[in-house]
């Protein structure tokens, strides 16, 4: 199966295996968003969309806070017009 570019949101997305799995995203054009506590870590979206053709954007979570999970799910969703995949 051919993959086909997504937006995504990746949880812990700014060090680890989530920064991995979103440099992975982004190599195949995936617009990734790095949620992470810190959201704020400047190299992170740098260092992924730097993979591209895909872009990486930061955005500081707190995974235990549903609200604030689901304020971010609204907003990417109506930023990009769509989310395809949410990695925890």
């Amino acid at each position: 199966t051919k993959f086909r570019p997504a937006t995504a949101i990746i949880t812990g997305g700014a060090s680890g295996i989530g920064r991995a799995l979103a440099a992975a995203l982004v190599a195949r054009g995936t617009y990734a968003v790095l949620a992470d506590l810190d959201g704020e870590r400047p190299s992170a979206p740098r260092v992924v969309t730097a993979t591209g053709p895909g872009q990486a954007f930061a955005a500081q979570l707190d995974v235990a806070d549903r609200a604030a999970v689901l304020a971010l799910v609204e907003q990417v969703a109506s930023e990009r017009g769509r989310l395809e995949m949410m990695v925890n």
